[in-house]
């Protein structure tokens, strides 16, 4: 079961314990710490083809995916001490829409661009908002409402949430406490050489194509590199190029998220998530 899930969560059973990766909000850097607790074997993140569900991300499985679908792993989750890092919705739909950009969108480099692609978005949510799912499209999965990672039929699972400015405290009281646990593993890392959390912000940095050349250069060269060597060793091109493609100089499209429309947007289409965040004492 693990194994379908792949880094969606890690999961320690002597421990009874469980980090949930909401999207967006500094997962990948936790499992990159934890993942020597991790009681499965842990399959490359990705997107597969799951009876019931179609394509999925395997990293961003929603709560209520979760008891449909992988009922045990819900059981077992439902008992453990589980966390899970939030972020302010504003800042985690900007977050969002860069990497939607980057991943499927339409190679927005201007201004102008971007508040089309925004605006596409916000289209697409509203008409997926309909009461029929439990998941959005893998393509739109970072939009997913962090609530429906911390929730499930009205019930909180997740016992512990930190802000993600706090993700030091998280790694630490989570170390700490698999260590006292009986959670320990082999080799495991220095429980207390977390990133600052400066450096995780530093790290989850939005970013958007520096042209369009760049845009196009980089999708049809990942597609020919994918064809030839394969997902794994595009990805380590693919992360050992990205400051050649990629900036983070993004201060010019600030006015698209500070926006009306846009505010109005987060306000009512993650009220529940800004309840969330909102009561968590910073």
């Amino acid at each position: 079961m693990l194994n379908e899930l792949g880094r969606m969560m890690i999961i320690n059973h002597d421990a009874n314990f469980a980090f949930v990766h909401i999207p967006k909000c500094g997962g990948t850097t936790v499992a990159k710490q934890l993942h020597h607790y991790d009681q499965g074997e842990l399959s490359q993140p990705g997107f597969a083809e799951i009876s019931g569900l179609g394509t999925v991300d395997r990293m961003h499985i929603p709560l209520e995916v979760l008891r449909q679908h992988f009922p045990e792993t819900f059981r077992k989750l439902r008992n453990y001490r589980s966390y899970a890092l939030i972020r302010h919705p504003l800042k985690r739909f900007q977050s969002s829409v860069f990497q939607y950009n980057v991943m499927y969108g339409d190679n927005a480099v201007t201004r102008t661009q971007l508040e089309l692609s925004v605006n596409r978005i916000i289209e697409d949510l509203n008409e997926f908002d309909d009461g029929t799912r439990s998941a959005l499209p893998h393509t739109h999965i970072h939009f997913q409402r962090q609530a429906d990672y911390i929730y499930s039929a009205g019930e909180r699972l997740i016992t512990h949430l930190y802000r993600l400015d706090e993700i030091d405290a998280m790694l630490s009281d989570a170390t700490d406490y698999l260590i006292g646990a009986g959670g320990t593993v082999p080799d495991r890392p220095n429980p207390h050489a977390f990133p600052t959390a400066t450096r995780v912000a530093q790290h989850n940095q939005s970013r958007v194509y520096r042209s369009k050349l760049h845009a196009l250069t980089a999708r049809i060269g990942g597609r020919v590199i994918r064809t030839i060597s394969g997902q794994q060793l595009y990805s380590e091109i693919a992360k050992s190029s990205r400051g050649l493609f990629l900036t983070t100089n993004i201060d010019s499209y600030a006015p698209i998220f500070n926006s009306d429309h846009v505010r109005q947007f987060v306000d009512e289409y993650y009220a529940e998530d800004l309840k969330i965040y909102e009561r968590q004492p910073s």
